[in-house]
């Protein structure tokens, strides 16, 4: 006797994570991936779009100050990447985002950061140094929050600097 399976409808987010998730598990068989950080990544991604808060915010254009938040809210987390010309220091930055986000109910940390260097007329994006105040962003992460915004950018990253 077969057993019964009832057909589930899953919302547009739910189909989108469970068809990444059978496309990282076929890239993790090849030694392409990681299939848990890729499914925490696409979980990030739904639940900052579900809260409504952009993964990432920079300026236009320039070489600027980035920090990475860690958000937080109902037992969930994402990080986000916010980098501006205007901060003299990368608090400056924390400050004034995470008042925003401590409004809506969210808390916040900020867990590293460094410096971004723009080139939108070149198409190219710099990650790259630290924070002195709250030491160095995953640069590596930080690029690919970043090829979310730009995906046809040129884009690198390096420890090196300040």
């Amino acid at each position: 006797r077969r057993p019964h399976h009832r057909r589930v409808n899953l919302g547009a987010n739910s189909r989108k994570i469970f068809t990444v998730i059978c496309e990282l598990r076929e890239q993790e068989r090849q030694g392409e991936a990681n299939l848990y950080e890729g499914v925490a990544d696409q979980f990030c991604v739904g639940m900052a779009t579900e809260q409504g808060v952009p993964l990432v915010h920079i300026d236009d254009n320039g070489t600027f100050k980035y920090i990475f938040i860690k958000v937080m809210k109902d037992g969930g987390s994402f990080l986000i990447v916010r980098g501006y010309g205007w901060a003299e220091y990368h608090d400056d930055i924390y400050q004034e985002v995470s008042a925003r986000l401590e409004a809506d109910g969210f808390e916040t940390e900020c867990i590293g950061g460094g410096r971004i260097e723009h080139r939108a007329a070149d198409k190219k994006l710099k990650v790259y140094g630290y924070s002195q105040a709250f030491g160095r962003g995953n640069h590596a992460k930080a690029v690919e929050m970043l090829k979310t915004n730009y995906p046809d950018y040129e884009m690198s990253w390096s420890n090196e600097g300040y």
